[in-house]
């Protein structure tokens, strides 16, 4: 190939690249997505690539009000004008003394059994499944998921808990080396309709994490129906696997959810509830944009808590990815728009390769 064939090939592609980015539709809520949420990205060098990486899914039992814990409304300090109503009411669960002790136990129990006996690399604990001591997360948990981390070089992310004096449900995540609280990652929506009334943080701010050599990012419960949080982290980082942490008793509806969002990554979103009834799925993971059958048969522990288990071969996870691509790439030689495309921006690897001018 002369110099000038190849100056006129790679301009034929720079130029094919821009007509077809500047023709495609813009979604402007996608576009604006990125003004209004970010992500944050933490790299755990100690955690390093692996072939087929374990996760395992954590379903807490259910709380029971009155008997395990309380929901007291707590008042605005100082008071707010009587005509805006009680948008500034709380309602955070605290757990009674008496369960907090047992609430550990099963916490403690689950964390061992995942990592000893099932192997997994990744542990993700339901929604409201980080033992509490009334007002936060309980330092004996907070030291032993640590400790869990260091010894088993796992990635664990061990549930939230309502925290009294912000407000705030906030989660936990535990590696080797972190500090002795973890990273913090918070709920950016709550659950007004189930009773959980609490303060959100002032900028939507997505956990991702590298590690395993997978883009592993966070959001809790209703944080996934949430578009803005959703399109600008798969608009700003290549996610391959989206854990969310949940506490419902409408899990199904969720399930379209995380089937869309996995075609849109493209890749995987594994959420986990709380232990249901034995009609109902304690756990759900969608992959390239319909629900993942190859699950393990869930574990029941004396204790009461439930694990589901589940591998992602990263070999067949790039094929996928790879093939979902020239999908994207075909439906734009043809001049159609791919919808999911349009839905949720244009992905950063996808981005890379055909950069808009």
């Amino acid at each position: 190939m002369t110099r000038k064939s190849a100056r006129y090939g790679r301009g034929l592609v720079k130029t094919t690249a821009k007509r077809l980015h500047s023709r495609a539709p813009k979604n402007p809520f996608s576009l604006l997505s990125s003004k209004i949420a970010s992500h944050r990205l933490l790299s755990v060098s100690e955690l390093a690539p692996k072939p087929t990486v374990r996760i395992a899914l954590v379903s807490m039992p259910g709380l029971a009000l009155e008997r395990d814990a309380t929901l007291p409304r707590i008042l605005p300090k100082p008071p707010i004008p009587k005509h805006y109503g009680d948008i500034r009411d709380l309602s955070l669960l605290r757990l009674k003394a008496k369960f907090q002790h047992n609430y550990l136990g099963v916490f403690s129990e689950a964390l061992s059994w995942a990592l000893e006996e099932a192997n997994a690399d990744i542990v993700c604990v339901n929604e409201i499944g980080f033992p509490s001591s009334g007002t936060g997360p309980m330092q004996k948990a907070a030291d032993y998921a640590r400790t869990q981390a260091n010894q088993h070089a796992a990635l664990l992310v061990a549930g939230t808990c309502h925290e009294h004096r912000s407000g705030l449900n906030v989660g936990s995540c535990f590696y080797p080396g972190c500090d002795r609280w973890g990273v913090p990652f918070f709920k950016q929506v709550g659950a007004n309709r189930q009773y959980e009334r609490i303060n959100v943080p002032t900028e939507r701010t997505t956990l991702c994490i590298r590690a395993f050599g997978l883009e592993i990012g966070i959001l809790i419960c209703l944080d996934l129906a949430d578009y803005t949080s959703v399109a600008a982290a798969i608009s700003a980082i290549d996610l391959d696997l989206l854990l969310v942490p949940a506490y419902t008793k409408r899990f199904e509806d969720l399930e379209l959810i995380a089937c869309s969002t996995s075609k849109a990554m493209p890749g995987f979103v594994a959420l986990v509830n709380h232990r249901q009834t034995a009609q109902k799925p304690n756990c759900l993971v969608a992959k390239f944009g319909s629900t993942e059958p190859n699950l393990a048969a869930p574990h029941v522990l004396a204790s009461g808590a439930v694990i589901t288990t589940f591998e992602i071969d990263r070999a067949a996870l790039e094929a996928g990815q790879a093939k979902r691509e020239q999908e994207i790439w075909a439906s734009e030689a043809e001049e159609k728009e791919d919808q999911m495309t349009w839905l949720f921006g244009t992905r950063s690897r996808y981005a890379q390769a055909f950069p808009r001018n």
